[in-house]
């Protein structure tokens, strides 16, 4: 059988899974497999192996050895496992998979290197009760200390660089950037003496105060900015509703959304318009924090294969962004079958959504590996057949790896 009409028939196979076969196209299926012996056990082998696959699963809850129709059962041992033909990555049956990062690498008896954690320096670790939580940060550059997830009590916190989202207990949700200088005096209370902070208050919460050196901002059910540089230049933007400024002469006024004023040497400004990209946000915090980890797998010299699905533009290939090995990566294209391109988790990162059985990324991986680590990043929506493939090879000979999540969650692994 022709290459041509080998990749003709992977395709009707595919779409006949899917129940998206034409009369037109059933006819032709049956033309080859009738017609062409080699088709034929091809056809037979890969219904009998998503047969199997299933009836195995739904069986007893787990998967076990299985044989295609072609081969008796066999127990098969590999030491080292070759690479040879197509793979197929991250295969949806049925379910929504939204990939945003997959990566093979070549271990050399070491790790790679995790995502770094959260870190700031705090200084003064007041008693009392805790008030707001750790949600979201940049981990680029901060000192040694918390790590999300953490809850922090009233006190004193710097910040060299970088930037940190938290939660307070009131739902109010504090999306800060560094260098930052800054006081948690209370629930309802923060003094801001250097950096930036975006809060968004419900409008339920209307006592929350953000104090800066020249001036007070009292939130009135919004979404605003507050900028303090150098001890002494300010900024304020209203993003959405209103709040109540409060100067020190005693003196309050109502600044409503779409408003952005400063202040410098007691000279106060009208700026034309508010700058939503001057104030951290926690979609931002986790792209930034997304880019540094995918910096640290694609230049670690074990990667072979990196595919950060960015900058799709509808295009049909993926490029291998491995520096690991600059000669065999630039060789490595990724061949999109399926997928529809959406947002990732973050704006703005692109993914790839697989709702169809036969929704694929196909990429060949020359050589030969003894040990190898594969990971992926990825968003299940719903777990509505037996078994999610995330990774299998496409012939799935005996001995070769495949990787399904099963429809309680567990994820299995079979060769």
């Amino acid at each position: 059988m022709s290459q041509k009409k080998k990749q003709e028939l992977r395709l009707l196979i595919d779409m006949s899974l899917d129940q998206e076969l034409s009369s037109d196209q059933v006819k032709r299926l049956d033309e080859l497999i009738v017609h062409d012996p080699e088709a034929r056990r091809y056809y037979l082998e890969q219904i009998a192996l998503v047969t199997q696959l299933h009836r195995r699963q739904s069986m007893d809850g787990s998967l076990h050895e299985f044989s295609t129709a072609s081969e008796s059962p066999k127990v098969w041992q590999r030491s080292v496992l070759g690479f040879r033909g197509w793979f197929a990555c991250a295969v949806a049956s049925i379910a929504i998979l939204g990939v945003t990062l997959f990566f093979i690498s070549w271990l050399q008896s070491r790790r790679i290197s995790t995502a770094p954690a959260l870190s700031f320096d705090r200084r003064d670790d007041s008693a009392g009760e805790t008030i707001a939580t750790v949600v979201a940060s940049d981990t680029k550059s901060i000192n040694a200390g918390f790590s999300r997830g953490d809850r922090l009590k009233a006190g004193h916190f710097q910040i060299g660089s970088g930037a940190i989202s938290l939660v307070l207990r009131n739902g109010v949700t504090l999306d800060m950037e560094g260098p930052l200088d800054f006081d948690i005096k209370s629930l309802n209370l923060l003094e801001l003496k250097n950096g930036t902070v975006r809060a968004r208050v419900p409008e339920t919460e209307s006592q929350f105060v953000i104090k800066a050196p020249d001036l007070e901002v009292q939130d009135l059910g919004t979404e605003f900015g507050l900028s303090v540089r150098d001890h002494r230049t300010t900024e304020l933007h209203v993003f959405d509703g209103a709040v109540e400024l409060r100067g020190h002469n005693g003196e309050h006024e109502i600044i409503r959304e779409g408003t952005a004023l400063s202040w410098a040497h007691g000279v106060r400004l009208v700026k034309d318009k508010t700058e939503e990209s001057s104030f951290a946000t926690p979609d931002a915090i986790g792209f930034r924090n997304w880019q540094a980890y995918f910096e640290t797998i694609r230049r670690d010299p074990a990667s072979v294969i990196c595919f950060d699905f960015q900058n799709l533009e509808n295009s049909n290939r993926v490029m291998n962004q491995a520096l690991g090995n600059p000669g065999r990566a630039n060789a490595i294209v990724g061949e999109v079958h399926g997928p529809m391109e959406v947002s990732g988790r973050w704006v703005p990162k692109e993914s790839l959504l697989f709702e169809k059985g036969s929704s694929r990324v196909e990429f060949e991986v020359p050589g030969k590996f003894e040990t190898y680590t594969l990971s992926t990043w990825v968003c299940l929506t719903r777990l509505a057949d037996s078994l999610q493939a995330i990774f299998t090879t496409h012939a799935a000979d005996p001995g070769e790896l495949h990787l399904q999540i099963e429809r309680d969650g567990a994820v299995r692994m079979g060769v």
